[in-house]
């Protein structure tokens, strides 16, 4: 039955569009980079099909417009100076590669929130596209574990750069169709996001989105279900209770919790783990029940991977304190810059885990943040609206508590994990923006 709803619909680059946006690592390696750029042409092209409709803009789009395209025009400005031989860009790095990579980046919120808003209302009203779209998800990522098990990685990776997976070697389980395991976790929940924000979500799409993501044993999907579940307990203080209440309440149901049962889960996790389930994530879980900071500490001098996720915001800090007036697209490839703030990244550093080890980062994760490393203060106000929107959308629908919880995860995605360049934080927002009824000046751009 799951296999019979492959039919692409009647408006295939709308299909394509979305299933490239929550699959952006398949491709033909145009870049030399995870995320392949087939989301942009896509969404290039339901741009110029709706002609001069396009030009309909919603006005909460335009801070988010505006700074991203002026990151793309000053890269396009680098790149023709590079050629001239009047700059020596990005010391240390390919020239050519970054700047595409970093022109990607400042295209990739206009052209994907664009095209997401042209086809919200399409979306929302075609409940068979979006479980086509749904199920098509599912099936890549089956067919992709399938052929890992058969050997035939290789496959993937003519598609997927890295991909690596070898049977002998499964403690973190099966990549599928995406660069590492964790990126599944990632992408199975920001497709449970798509379908709570346009209303399809069921209690069979989300067991079989749990289900597609088990495979990977990947540490980022214990993480991602104790953040789900932290912030469904969140969801459920706002409804119940007034705002003032609410953050009281949920730190000490918080705290009760962790007090109680700290024996109790370092016990269960220890069983799990003997049991041969993957440590990474586990094991951090367990030790920031005893010990949080000791424990955090820890884990950057055993894996700076939980440092280098947080870099949007860490950086973004570190540039605000130290080059607030910072106006330079890729500036965390530029040294000057990354040694003017090394001090008060470090100290931003310390503060956050404890440790004495500066790990620093090569590339910032997280939308926002990477936007406001390099504009400063210029950016952190054009990136606060996009926040404040959501928040404020949240609270609104807070009775939905499903749609609620889904928001917050969108500035999750906005936030942190996610490099400028990915799509799922974008098309996520731009959903909810369109979406909003107070927000809504949308016509029917596309026909059915």
């Amino acid at each position: 039955m799951l296999f019979s709803k492959l039919t692409v619909p009647s408006q295939p680059i709308i299909f394509f569009f979305v299933i490239s946006v929550f699959l952006p690592y398949i491709g033909f390696s145009f870049l030399p980079s995870d995320l392949q750029p087939l989301y942009l042409i896509l969404s290039l092209l339901i741009i110029i099909k709706s002609g001069v409709k396009s030009l309909s803009l919603n006005k909460a789009f335009w801070p988010l417009y505006l700074i991203t395209l002026l990151g793309a025009m000053l890269t396009i400005f680098k790149s023709i100076m590079a050629i001239r031989g009047d700059l020596d860009i990005f010391p240390g790095y390919p020239p050519l590669s970054s700047l595409t990579r970093l022109l990607v980046a400042y295209l990739s919120p206009i052209l994907v929130c664009q095209a997401t808003y042209l086809i919200s209302d399409y979306l929302q009203f075609n409940k068979i596209l979006v479980n086509r779209i749904f199920h098509s998800f599912i099936f890549v990522i089956f067919f992709g574990y399938l052929l890992n098990i058969l050997g035939m990685s290789d496959i993937i990776q003519i598609f997927v750069n890295r991909a690596i997976y070898t049977g002998g070697e499964s403690v973190r389980g099966l990549t599928s169709f995406f660069s590492e395991q964790a990126n599944i976790v990632e992408q199975c929940a920001a497709m449970l996001c798509f379908l709570n924000i346009y209303g399809y979500c069921t209690r069979k799409s989300f067991f079989l989105l749990l289900a597609s993501a088990l495979p990977s044993a990947s540490g980022q999907l214990f993480m991602t279900i104790i953040l789900a579940f932290l912030v469904f307990i969140f969801a459920l203080l706002v409804r119940l209770h007034k705002t003032t209440l609410v953050l009281f309440g949920f730190i000490s149901i918080c705290l009760a919790t962790i007090f109680s049962l700290k024996s109790q889960v370092s016990s269960l996790i220890d069983n799990l783990v003997l049991f041969g389930v993957p440590s990474r994530g586990l094991l951090l879980v367990r030790d920031l029940f005893f010990s949080p900071q000791l424990a955090l500490a820890f884990t950057v001098l055993a894996d700076d991977a939980i440092i280098v996720k947080i870099s949007g915001l860490t950086g973004a800090a570190a540039v605000l304190l130290a080059q607030p007036f910072n106006i330079d697209p890729g500036s965390y490839m530029t040294p000057s810059l990354m040694s003017s703030i090394h001090s008060a990244h470090y100290q931003i550093e310390h503060l956050i885990f404890g440790s004495s080890t500066y790990v620093g980062f090569d590339r910032p994760y997280g939308p926002l943040g990477s936007i406001v490393i390099d504009f400063g203060v210029l950016g952190l106000l054009m990136v606060l609206p996009c926040i404040a929107q959501l928040v404020k959308l949240s609270f609104l629908n807070r009775k939905n508590i499903y749609y609620f919880v889904s928001v917050l995860f969108v500035i999750y995605f906005l936030l942190l994990r996610m490099p400028l360049s990915h799509p799922v934080p974008w098309f996520l927002y731009a959903s909810v923006i369109s979406l909003s009824s107070y927000n809504k000046k949308t016509p029917q751009l596309l026909e059915p």
